[in-house]
């Protein structure tokens, strides 16, 4: 069944974000479409002369599905748990309230999220080499070069920081 919007944000990381909008709104319509049958089936029961209570058990699971998506919207399960530990995060904010986040990995890879009409997550892998950062990307995106790099510029408060 259908937990929250954002659990299928792996599994629609390869696809734009005018495909994610229609699958999210596929999602609440769904939801919504769950919560009238439960009130349907309530209103059944009420007006029914001979009570079937079988209805109670249909109307508890659908209640307690729309409850745990709306109490959990970003699923039962955390993935990011099953990821390796993060070096270092980086996010920005850009127009319109989208986000771009770059994550660093222990195993020289890198997860790079922009949420911005929804979800989209590049996997690649990064080297380290004196002040620059190489990035590679697993596959091609339209937008965004397959390699690219940043240069780390110490902080003239602590040696030990990069800005």
């Amino acid at each position: 069944m259908f937990f929250g919007i954002w659990i299928f944000q792996y599994f629609l990381s390869y696809l734009q974000g005018a495909f994610s909008i229609i699958v999210m709104l596929g999602g609440l319509g769904l939801w919504f479409l769950l919560l009238g049958l439960a009130l349907f089936q309530v209103f059944k029961l009420v007006i029914e002369k001979t009570k079937q209570y079988e209805r109670l058990i249909y109307v508890a699971v659908i209640l307690i599905l729309n409850l745990l998506s709306f109490a959990y919207p970003m699923g039962l399960v955390n993935w990011e748990k099953y990821e390796s530990e993060n070096i270092l995060v980086a996010e920005t904010e850009g127009t319109a309230n989208c986000w771009t986040i770059i994550k660093l990995k222990n195993n020289n890879k890198f997860k790079y999220l922009s949420r911005c009409f929804g979800v989209n997550i590049y996997l690649g892998t990064y080297k380290f080499k004196n002040d620059t950062l190489y990035f590679e990307l697993d596959k091609e995106v339209g937008f965004m070069d397959k390699s690219s790099y940043v240069t780390l510029l110490k902080s003239e408060t602590d040696t030990t920081r990069y800005r």
